[in-house]
């Protein structure tokens, strides 16, 4: 099995669950931008086709304060279930920076 040792003081499950609509976005797109916003997420697809409440993965995130790690993990499900940010976050697409 390898080593065993925890590779960081804390480790969160979050579920990805199907969304009452499926996102117009593809799953693979949203893991795409997903880990350009928090790379370090490790995201596990079960390969099962959406439908509302499904569990169709889950996405573990590590680090050192459980809160941070919990919020981290819960907004990266999120994404990958709804296509949205849960804290409205829309990637510069509203800001005019160049």
């Amino acid at each position: 099995l390898g080593d065993t040792r925890p590779l960081a003081p804390v480790t969160v499950m979050a579920n990805v669950l199907g969304a009452p609509h499926t996102p117009a976005m593809s799953m693979d797109e949203r893991v795409h931008h997903l880990f350009g916003r928090i790379p370090d997420a490790h995201v596990h697809l079960y390969g099962k086709g959406e439908r509302p409440g499904r569990k169709i993965g889950h996405v573990n995130v590590l680090g050192d304060d459980v809160a941070v790690v919990r919020e981290r993990a819960e907004r990266a499900a999120h994404w990958l279930s709804h296509a949205q940010w849960s804290d409205g976050w829309d990637g510069g697409a509203g800001s005019d920076a160049h």
